[in-house]
């Protein structure tokens, strides 16, 4: 009832509100089932919110922030390398995904967490109770690419993400609203009622990201059935052309191309690569460290007519082969020259 009247009062601060009572350990916690801006699934659908939805999930394991400042690991999404180690495994296993393993759920950081929508899409790693879509498959994608919250400052500059490095990818996953659980809640940020009752509507700084991707928060358990599609790493290096893989990779070096000439250098630009690259992407950048055979040093000195004559000759056509059997002649025996070229021989006039 309360639900219904909240709904039908529109974007006031009656909507924003709900009454909270304080726990004895000084957080607040919510006193309604959930938050009048949280859509079943049916609501989101008849609201106009798509059904397909995407995600760069987290590969890796990550410390983040509580309520009061204590910290909660935030597992990788699905948890798929539990048991296994190195780390470099555990990546390879995720970068190689071509689909989503049946029985591995994806969960929130902590489901028992109130954090505003605000500190979810702030940037400040929080542990929240959301986790992070998108209806725009490349915006995700451009989010396993690039960093876009490393700081406050980042998450207001659109044209300077910071690259990740390519070891540091993640798939994107493909997910089906339709296949969510009854006890899912969705807060669909592209739609305008929806936004205008979170606390976003007063930190249009970081709002206005958050509508541009056409975020849509999710909170509770994702099962494993409603990931339709993985777009993995290698499918999204496979899309890029070999121009646009090599500015990667020399971005990601800082030392700009490989040099041109053998030596110490170009091991040391080639270390960086296996280092950048895992083994198992090798295939996908490793020719770009081959540079073609350089041309013969030619002196600047030479006008243009001299390099025309020196081209021509290089290039001269060899001459017919000859019926005639060939005769070999002697060479000529040469003067041996004398150690000391001032001696002479007094005997000779």
């Amino acid at each position: 009832m309360v639900t219904a009247i909240q709904r039908t009062a529109g974007n006031t601060v009656a909507t924003r509100m709900i009454q909270r009572t304080p726990t004895e350990d000084g957080q607040h916690r919510a006193t309604q089932s959930h938050e009048a801006y949280e859509q079943t699934v049916d609501e989101y659908t008849k609201s106009g919110g798509p059904a397909k939805l995407y995600r760069a999930i987290r590969i890796a394991t990550q410390i983040k922030r509580r309520e009061k400042n204590s910290e909660i690991m935030a597992k990788a999404d699905g948890d798929l390398g539990a048991g296994l180690s190195p780390a470099a495994e555990v990546t390879r296993l995720y970068q190689t995904l071509k689909n989503w393993p049946e029985a591995k759920d994806i969960e929130p950081v902590d489901a028992n967490a109130t954090f505003t929508v605000g500190h979810h899409v702030g940037g400040d790693n929080y542990g929240t109770q959301y986790i992070s879509f998108s209806p725009h498959q490349d915006r995700s994608v451009s989010y396993a690419r690039y960093n876009f919250k490393t700081g406050p400052a980042e998450n207001l500059d659109y044209h300077t993400p910071k690259p990740r490095l390519v070891k540091n990818w993640a798939p994107v996953i493909e997910i089906d609203v339709n296949k969510l659980g009854s006890g899912v809640r969705l807060v669909n940020l592209a739609n305008p009622a929806v936004f205008g009752q979170t606390n976003l509507s007063e930190r249009l700084e970081i709002g206005s990201m958050a509508q541009g991707d056409g975020e849509v928060l999710i909170k509770g358990t994702i099962p494993a059935g409603a990931v339709t599609k993985v777009f993995g790493v290698e499918d999204a290096i496979k899309e890029m052309d070999l121009t646009a893989r090599k500015e990667l990779i020399e971005k990601d070096f800082a030392y700009g191309p490989r040099p041109r000439h053998e030596g110490a250098e170009q091991q040391d630009w080639d270390r960086v690569l296996k280092r950048t690259v895992p083994e198992h992407l090798q295939q996908y950048f490793g020719h770009l460290t081959e540079q073609p055979e350089e041309d013969e040093y030619v002196p600047s000195s030479m006008s243009v007519a001299e390099r025309h004559k020196r081209r021509a000759a290089e290039h001269t056509p060899p001459e017919p082969e000859s019926s005639e059997p060939v005769v070999k002649r002697p060479a000529k025996k040469r003067k041996k020259q004398t150690a000391n070229l001032l001696s002479f021989n007094m005997d000779e006039d």
